[in-house]
């Protein structure tokens, strides 16, 4: 009985030992972190435009992009399908699990000894011995391991936030680039039509008076350059339908219905909120949470270099004494341990710490040129938009319908024989280019707010954005 007593007695403080572990807080990551993504009027639903610690997206439907591929229902959909972005945020949730495995103590270490010659004691011979014996660090030291990959988790989720604004960028130039085209093909087989009529036109002139053989051929060579051009655009829209397809994480062949036109209604964020918004980029966000983590990794090569301590209990198993009558004989002793490392290697300790404030003054200098790559970028991607959105108005209100009048008039005039066929191509290829320019302004205009939209993190201040 005393036996069975006094491995109760080992076994109750094997499981105190092992008990007495660290468990870092995890409050930094129960509040969900937000990110609103808004450009050219594509604003992704408040359910997906919140992320959580809980992966209740999976759970959302996907959009059906053969029946409506906007722009916003590719935003719902790569955000819910994109495998790049499924990557980096499981990458998140694995840091996440690294938190309690380097805040907890070393496991406890059990040992068994068997005395092959038995030592005779006065209250009898040792037979067996049975040791436990736990590890603890220096005070302090698994907090601060805990804060560091706490810190390494948050640089993961920024990170997996850049990656999710970066495919959105993706998605909006690609989409871009598919509706882009179609419009193209929409305006080339407008020219090609009126100028297949312009040489009906001239054939039958010909017919009449064999006197317009050259305006003839004109016609028909810029109807076969059309031709060719309408080919080209044909067959590079395939290419572009697979690339739009990768980035939404689905085969290149998958059907979509892309709207016809690009619809604009872009924030009318200025430079100055902009760059005052910067410090919402997850890039940067990013880089003060890994800053945050090499500093913290200060303090754990500091504490590192302090002695370890152990504790430690052992229960020696003894036979039958020689004499019964000898006082406590029978009676299996315990002894408790405590020792401590001596950290003699001062090299390494002083590597370690050097080491640590190089990563922290490394980081602090790549925020800074971060900070400068994103005030360039952001001063660019404004500028852009802004002489996108002035070239539109311009198009739309003077340029392109004085052209379509030059256009109806040469036309009218060439179908009387009062202006040459080169005139007539003229005024045909000056429209075709302003129409042409005026598209591009459109896809350039979206693409730039789009960017800028990235580059502030998703957010915007202005309250006119539905």
């Amino acid at each position: 009985m005393k036996y069975i007593l006094d491995l109760l007695l080992v076994g109750c403080s094997t499981a105190v030992l092992h008990g007495c572990s660290y468990e870092t807080s995890l409050t930094s990551h129960s509040n969900s972190l937000r990110q609103t993504i808004h450009f050219a009027g594509s604003t992704l639903p408040s359910h997906l435009a919140v992320s959580s610690t809980k992966d209740s997206i999976a759970k959302a439907t996907l959009p059906n992009l053969a029946n409506d591929a906007s722009l916003q229902q590719c935003l719902v959909f790569a955000s819910l399908n994109s495998p790049e972005l499924k990557a980096a945020f499981h990458t998140w949730k694995g840091s996440l699990s690294r938190i309690p495995q380097v805040s907890a103590l070393a496991d406890p270490k059990i040992s068994l000894g068997y005395f092959i010659e038995e030592v005779q004691t006065r209250t009898g011979p040792t037979e067996q011995q049975l040791s436990l014996t736990q590890s603890f660090p220096w005070w302090g030291l698994l907090e601060a391991k805990g804060d560091v990959a706490t810190a390494t988790a948050k640089s993961n989720w920024h990170r997996y936030e850049m990656i999710r604004l970066d495919i959105f960028e993706k998605i909006a130039n690609r989409w871009t680039a598919v509706v882009d085209l179609e419009s193209e093909i929409i305006v080339v087989n407008e020219s090609f039509k009126l100028l297949a009529e312009a040489e009906r036109i001239a054939r039958r002139s010909y017919e009449v008076d064999k006197t317009s053989h050259d305006k003839l051929v004109r016609l028909q060579v810029e109807l076969g350059k059309l031709e060719d051009k309408l080919i080209k655009l044909e067959n590079l829209r395939g290419p572009r339908l697979s690339a739009l397809n990768a980035t939404l994480g689905r085969k290149s062949d998958t059907k979509l219905r892309l709207p016809s036109s690009i619809t604009l209604s872009p924030n009318n964020i200025t430079l100055d909120e902009a760059q005052l918004l910067i410090s919402n980029s997850p890039l940067i966000s990013s880089q003060d949470a890994t800053i945050q983590e090499h500093s913290l990794g200060i303090r754990v090569a500091e504490l590192d270099a302090k002695p370890k301590w152990i504790a430690g209990i052992t229960y020696t198993n003894l036979g039958t004494p020689l004499d019964p009558t000898v006082p406590e004989a029978g009676n299996n002793p315990i002894m408790g341990m405590v020792g401590f490392s001596i950290p003699l290697n001062q090299t390494k300790t002083d590597a370690a710490k050097d080491e640590a404030i190089s990563k922290h003054l490394s980081a602090i200098a790549s925020k800074e040129a971060m900070l400068h790559t994103l005030h360039a970028a952001i001063a660019e991607a404004i500028y852009l938009r802004d002489d996108s959105l002035r070239r539109i108005e311009f198009y739309e209100s003077a340029l392109v319908p004085r052209a379509e009048d030059a256009l109806s008039a040469a036309l009218a005039a060439f179908s009387t024989g009062k202006t040459s066929a080169i005139e007539l191509l003229d005024s045909q290829r000056t429209l075709l280019e302003l129409q042409r320019n005026l598209q591009r302004s459109y896809a350039a205009a979206l693409n730039a707010d789009a960017t800028i939209s990235k580059l502030i993190g998703g957010t915007t201040t202005m309250e006119s954005i539905q």
